[in-house]
């Protein structure tokens, strides 16, 4: 996998996150979903 195609499946999650849960959200907890998403998919993921 390309750093191009890593770029679009986290920017792919992170637009979901967002569209679903809208803004207002700390950062923290953007983060925390984004984290949980990825590592759901098999991505290994440090913070």
């Amino acid at each position: 996998m390309t750093e191009n195609e890593i770029a679009k499946i986290i920017f792919d999650k992170a637009f979901d996150i967002h569209t679903k849960f809208g803004p207002g959200l700390f950062k923290s907890v953007y983060e925390k979903l984004l984290v949980y998403k990825l590592k759901k998919d098999g991505f290994q993921v440090e913070k």
